[in-house]
């Protein structure tokens, strides 16, 4: 009883079901831990740190064991430097999916967000990468506690892995957005992450460095600055735009609710020319138009600078145009939020998707035990192995020692022979080998003779 108290993560959900939650499924994995002889979190963690500190190296699996065994807080900093530190090894691309979901479980049922939010988006050097139920977990919960911001910071991440498989997953992301899109000016940012460079050892010590303890680093190479429009936006706006613009591919939406959708998507991307394309056949909504008119808003505030207002002019002449056109455009009136369309649909499907994803993750979870079963199996049969090839090589060692012991005299005589054999031959080859004296006699003796001839 004690354990399943401690492994819920939340009390009472908002949007979706709290049977998704999956946290009975979820508590099991301690017992099949045990039945592997894994137990006591805190001392299989400790473990795993004295191998990264002794060899330089852990297994993947003992990593995700350690991670899919902790539940308490003062375990989090020491789980996130065993995940950075399989990330910096040769072994990383063998992180198996479990160990990144139980990270995902284990921040999110002690609320530490932040630092969900700082790993997710720093995956360079933590590698955790997010699965359709750990997603709509995150969402769903950002979304109870009123984070739209946060929210929609995970549907980006969802939309940068191109997961687009799991119509429920979609359906959150893309509402999300729009949540995001309604927000008052002032709110539609990302905030500020903490920084985890405690857990790297990197921390600001410049005031304690001396000048032998710093490093110096070569690069190969400068990067040259270039934008993939993917991997490398940092943007909100376009980030949120890219959002709108892809989810609204992968959802059953009428064509007034996509077109409308769209147009905000391209607005906050920053694509007007299609913008404007689109406002050409579209029947926008007033709630749309307010978006649309609140973002371009923000685009055309004035600058001083007067070099800078040059670089912008093109485009502010583009969002003048694009503003003007929206204004004048007809309307269809509505008093319904595009946020809360969705939330029709998502409503419409929720029961049926979310028993797709239960059943997927449940399914994933038998995976995970029987794949983290055959390669705990598999370490301790190679560590067997090892040991026994160790103990014979050790005494292979001693037999032939014992050997040479006991053919000492008999050995003596063939070494004798041997060395005898091998002071003939080299001899042999030194009288083979002329002196350099002998060498440039041979050479003057035949440059007369050549000579010679040519005078006969």
């Amino acid at each position: 009883m004690r354990r399943s108290a401690r492994c819920s993560l939340v009390a009472q959900r908002h949007l979706l079901s709290k049977k998704f939650a999956l946290n009975e499924e979820w508590c099991s994995r301690h017992s099949a831990l045990s039945e592997l002889g894994i137990d006591g979190g805190y001392e299989w963690i400790t473990a795993v740190q004295k191998k990264f500190v002794s060899a330089k190296i852990a297994s993947a699996v003992d990593v995700d064991a350690a991670v899919c065994i902790a539940e308490e807080l003062d375990q989090l900093d020491d789980i996130l430097k065993i995940i950075y530190k399989l990330r910096h090894i040769e072994m990383t691309g063998r992180m198996l999916p479990s160990t990144e979901y139980a990270l995902v479980r284990l921040l999110l049922k002690h609320h530490k967000t932040d630092i969900l939010l700082a790993v997710l988006t720093d995956p360079i050097n933590y590698g955790v990468f997010l699965n359709e139920h750990s997603a709509c977990l995150i969402i769903d919960n950002f979304l109870e506690a009123d984070k739209i911001t946060d929210a929609a910071r995970v549907a980006s991440c969802v939309m940068l892995q191109e997961m687009f498989q799991s119509t429920l997953l979609n359906w959150l992301c893309i509402y999300s957005s729009l949540r995001w899109t309604e927000l008052p000016t002032g709110q539609r940012v990302f905030e500020e992450l903490p920084s985890l460079d405690y857990i790297a050892g990197t921390e600001n010590n410049t005031g304690h460095v001396e000048d032998e303890d710093e490093m110096t680093f070569k690069f190969p190479y400068l990067k040259n600055e270039y934008n993939d429009m993917h991997f490398d936006l940092t943007d909100p706006d376009q980030l949120i735009g890219k959002n709108l613009l892809w989810f609204s591919n992968c959802v059953p939406l009428s064509e007034e609710e996509a077109k409308n959708i769209r147009l905000i998507g391209y607005v906050f991307f920053g694509n007007y020319v299609l913008a404007k394309q689109l406002l050409q056949t579209i029947n926008i909504f007033s709630s749309a138009a307010a978006i649309c008119q609140s973002r371009l808003e923000q685009l055309t505030i004035k600058t001083d600078n007067i070099r800078e207002l040059q670089d912008r002019q093109p485009t502010e002449n583009v969002v003048e145009e694009l503003k003007g056109i929206i204004d004048k455009i007809e309307k269809k009136n509505t008093d319904e939020k595009l946020s809360d369309m969705i939330m029709k649909h998502l409503k419409a499907v929720q029961n049926t998707e979310e028993k797709n994803v239960i059943e997927i993750q449940r399914s994933a979870f038998r995976n995970w035990i029987q794949n983290r079963t055959d390669l705990i199996r598999a370490q301790v049969e190679t560590l067997d192995l090892k040991l026994r090839l160790k103990e014979t090589c050790e005494e292979r060692r001693k037999l032939r020692d014992r050997w040479e012991m006991l053919n000492f005299f008999e050995n003596r005589l063939k070494w004798e022979d041997m060395a005898v054999v091998k002071e003939e031959l080299l001899k042999a080859e030194q009288d083979k080998r002329k002196s350099k004296e002998d060498l440039e006699q041979e050479y003057v003796d035949e440059v007369f003779h050549k000579k010679n001839v040519k005078k006969c």
